[in-house]
């Protein structure tokens, strides 16, 4: 949340804005303050002369602009004038007829396209775990503190703390399935403000992110890979530490103990974070799209813990509840 202290002026009205945090991305942020005294506000300058109260924005910016040296309209006259609104409905209505793009997750035609790769109603049926949730792992629980297999430390060992935004499933497993599949790149951006504003006490205190590799020829074969498109949408520096050194069969189908052998030798940390001391004494943030059973997460929280890291934590966009009969059909975590 963007916080912001404003400082009283006199006639030559001056203002000082403090530094704003980290967190300056949470969805559904609101700034709220209290109004200063009427005793301490400034007098405001009286306008000049040939420059009224009442003119407008608009045509002000037009009187700065001699006959046949600027456009009509500047970026200034831009953003405080009317014309952004209608501008923006222009645009909307020529990217309609002349691209006809789909949202992301219902495949309906977008009404604003300029508004983002998914339509208001896909947003707004978006399920997002909601607390109280496990300590730990980020899993609803019925009460504060945390869920049983995170007491019997049968979840993911080596990771501290795990945060996710929703269940794999819905809108979300459809985004995520654009995202990877369908090459709608954008929407790592939206991904990872609804990541930040849902795990921020995962990301506050840690040091930097590393996202879970792709295997080479995966990654050559998908063009990018999802986990590091996700990690350079958060508001921390990012090193990618890790290398998947192994070729894997899918998950699909595994159990949790399979799918630990699967991992367990797949990852290993690039020599160019070992000879930089990059993770020595760190609090690291590993950054994945989908969390199954933890093992991938756990076997990268390993190796990244035997080379210095002081703590391992984890953020995914989704969680794959295991129960569900559609979650565990095409994640290969």
């Amino acid at each position: 949340m963007t916080a912001r202290n404003g400082s009283s002026s006199t006639a030559s009205t001056s203002s000082s804005t403090s530094s704003q945090p980290r967190r300056g991305r949470s969805i559904g942020s609101s700034v709220s303050g209290e109004v200063p005294p009427a005793s301490t506000l400034a007098t405001p300058a009286p306008c000049p002369p040939e420059r009224p109260p009442s003119v407008p924005p608009a045509c002000r910016e037009r009187s700065r602009v001699k006959k046949g040296t600027g456009p009509f309209f500047t970026a200034s006259s831009l953003k405080k004038g009317p014309v952004p609104f209608f501008a923006r409905r222009a645009i909307d209505g020529l990217l309609a007829v002349l691209l006809a793009p789909r949202c992301a997750s219902c495949e309906e035609l977008l009404d604003s396209p300029t508004s983002g790769v998914v339509c208001p109603r896909c947003w707004s049926a978006l399920v997002v775990f909601t607390p109280p949730v496990c300590e730990r792992c980020g899993l609803p629980v019925l009460r504060t503190g945390s869920c049983g297999p995170c007491r019997a430390r049968a979840f993911a060992a080596e990771i501290t703390r795990l945060r996710a935004v929703g269940p794999y499933d819905g809108t979300l497993r459809r985004l995520l399935h654009a995202l990877k599949y369908d090459g709608r790149r954008t929407l790592a951006k939206r991904l990872g403000i609804l990541l930040e504003a849902h795990a921020h006490d995962v990301l506050d205190g840690a040091h930097l992110l590393v996202p879970v590799p792709l295997h080479v020829s995966r990654r050559r074969e998908r063009g990018f890979n999802q986990a590091t498109d996700l990690a350079s949408a958060l508001d921390l520096p990012r090193v990618d530490a890790l290398a998947r050194v192994a070729t894997t069969r899918s998950q699909t189908g595994l159990s949790r103990d399979q799918r630990v052998r699967n991992v367990r030798h797949a990852f290993a940390v690039r020599t160019r974070a070992l000879t930089s001391a990059a993770l020595c004494d760190r609090v690291v943030v590993l950054v994945d799209d989908v969390c199954t059973t933890g093992a991938t997460l756990e076997a990268c929280a390993r190796v990244l813990a035997r080379a210095g890291a002081r703590e391992v934590r984890a953020v995914t966009v989704a969680r794959a509840l295991l129960h569900h009969p559609q979650m565990d059909t095409d994640t290969h975590r």
